[in-house]
């Protein structure tokens, strides 16, 4: 199954395709199982590093700075500018909230 199918991975619950709600290490795990998605296949997908993704889920690096930062914000742990394009982030979770402190 693709990072496509069954809204994983994907803006389309939002009116503007360029806000999205942040998201925490877990749930972006959770949603690689759900959607049977690799962490591997995913960072090929995205021309980045699968261990700077593992990195950063496992929370080693903070995505400051080169993949470490597109990755973050494609996977939403956090807002930026990836390839030019500003991605919004419209509310923090709760249990985001939460991580940041």
């Amino acid at each position: 199954m693709s990072h496509t199918d069954h809204n994983c991975f994907s803006t389309r619950q939002y009116t503007d395709p360029n806000k999205m709600a942040l998201k925490t290490r877990a749930q972006v795990l959770a949603e690689f199982d759900r959607c049977g998605e690799s962490v591997s296949n995913w960072a090929a997908q995205h021309g980045i590093p699968r261990n700077t993704v593992s990195g950063l889920l496992q929370g080693r690096l903070k995505g400051r700075r080169g993949h470490a930062h597109k990755a973050a914000v494609l996977l939403r742990l956090k807002e930026g500018v990836v390839d030019g394009r500003v991605v919004e982030i419209v509310a923090l979770t709760p249990e985001a909230k939460n991580e940041g402190e």
